[in-house]
């Protein structure tokens, strides 16, 4: 019984190990070669993966700021797209 439970185990250890070792690499890239590059005149800075709209409108900011440094007329999702029906009593913060 111990002998099994052990060898179970140890295979759940090794699969979870062989698990974390996968990777992305990039092997090619392409462009279009009559392609003209002709800038942006306005870049939308938009933040997903939070749980609070607070966050997001914090990261958005940050960016559109960071952008604005660097050249680029940049304006945060949050400024565009209302949250007139956000209740700030049931945000979650991470």
């Amino acid at each position: 019984m111990f002998s099994t439970a052990r060898h179970l185990f140890i295979a759940l250890a090794m699969l979870s190990l062989a698990a974390c070792g996968t990777y992305t690499d990039l092997t090619g890239t392409w462009v279009k070669p009559e392609y003209k590059n002709k800038g942006y005149a306005k870049v939308l800075a938009f933040a997903t993966g939070t749980k609070s709209l607070v966050n997001q409108s914090i990261a958005e900011r940050a960016v559109a700021t960071r952008l604005s440094k660097g050249g680029t007329l940049a304006v945060p999702a949050s400024d565009i797209f209302p949250q007139s029906s956000y209740d700030a009593t049931n945000d979650r913060s991470p």
